[in-house]
């Protein structure tokens, strides 16, 4: 994997506070050498910051997840090494998936997947962090009434684009994942909401490797029902199909 691709599957709940003086923190999970790793290996969870354009290491905790001994244990070891980042709402790592990927948006982060030294992704994740932001900032004035940007308009096409494929009569598809992957900008609920709420479908096939915490009470809202199916055995990814209750 060459860049950096966002892991998230919709806007987290809470957003992490930045530094009052305005520099910019990212934390990720790296080893020794500071190469990216996943929580799957012993590592360290280093907080970096940046001031006049320059990264730093600026804090350090040792991190190995023990995974026998229930799900409690490991969000207990996650929040002693990372709930206590002052002003980080940025995290990075290695194949972030699954309940890993959930607990540090549940944190209030905003995570990103890559290989190779740390300090060779910051800039990236750091310039894709101030895309999103923005489009999010247009799309808000948008809602609002204000006349949309060109962030805004460029937003809207994108989502346009990335929408559910049909693939039969009132049966339609869409790979969550890899979207997300292809546009860090955008977020589950910027893809699937609009798609919901329009309705005049049967039966829609959401590819995912986590359902995004919002989709229970929006399905609820919907007289919508789903149901999880396993896409491939051995594949972290997983289909949700949703349809009419009843």
């Amino acid at each position: 994997m060459g860049g950096c691709s966002s892991s998230c599957g919709g806007a987290s709940a809470l957003r992490r506070a930045p530094a009052p003086d305005g520099r910019l923190r990212i934390a990720a999970f790296v080893d020794a050498a500071g190469e990216l790793i996943s929580f799957f290996e012993p590592g360290f969870v280093r907080l970096y910051e940046r001031a006049d354009g320059r990264w730093s290491c600026v804090s350090e905790t040792s991190l190995a997840l023990e995974r026998d001994h229930g799900l409690a244990h490991l969000k207990s070891q996650l929040k002693g090494a990372i709930g206590g980042l002052a002003h980080c709402g940025v995290f990075i790592g290695q194949r972030l998936r699954g309940i890993h990927n959930v607990l540090l948006e549940d944190m209030g982060f905003h995570n990103w997947e890559g290989e190779g030294p740390v300090l060779a992704k910051l800039d990236e994740v750091a310039e894709r962090e101030a895309a999103a932001a923005r489009a999010a900032a247009a799309a808000a004035k948008e809602a609002c009434g204000v006349c949309p940007s060109a962030a805004a308009v460029d937003t809207a096409a994108v989502v346009i684009e990335t929408a559910p494929v049909k693939v039969g009569d009132g049966h339609f598809r869409l790979h969550l994942t890899a979207v997300l992957n292809s546009h860090p900008e955008l977020n589950s609920r910027q893809l699937l909401i609009p798609f919901l709420n329009a309705g005049g479908f049967d039966r829609l096939d959401i590819v995912c490797d986590h359902q995004p915490r919002w989709l229970a009470q929006e399905l609820d809202r919907l007289q919508l029902a789903a149901v999880a199916e396993p896409l491939v055995q051995g594949r972290r990814e997983f289909t949700i199909s949703i349809g009419r209750r009843g």
